[in-house]
């Protein structure tokens, strides 16, 4: 399955932030980049990808870490995590729906 996170996060009010640095996908690279732990060439593509605004190819194992990391990591903030669910993401990281 693909995972796309390019998309803006958005305000309390629902509307995007318009800078650079709430793209979905440089704040989860972003995350990742600090993260220790997992499979370090996958995990190395996947913020490669995910910072350039690129797709990620994921697998059931690869959308649980990602699910894990995301409900666990402390470096992105609640606002950005309930994006998650935002309907702009062609493909939720939860595979709900």
């Amino acid at each position: 399955m693909r995972l796309n996170l390019n998309f803006q996060v958005r305000d309390l009010d629902g509307k995007p932030f318009t800078d650079e640095a709430s793209n979905a996908g440089k704040i989860f690279a972003s995350a990742l980049a600090q993260h220790t732990q997992g499979p370090i060439a996958k995990t190395r593509e996947w913020i490669d990808k995910l910072w350039k605004k690129q797709e990620i190819e994921i697998d059931e194992t690869d959308r649980q870490l990602l699910l894990s990391f995301l409900e666990t990591t402390s470096t992105i903030n609640l606002l950005s995590k309930s994006q998650r669910d935002h309907p702009t993401v062609p493909n939720r990281i939860t595979g709900d729906k």
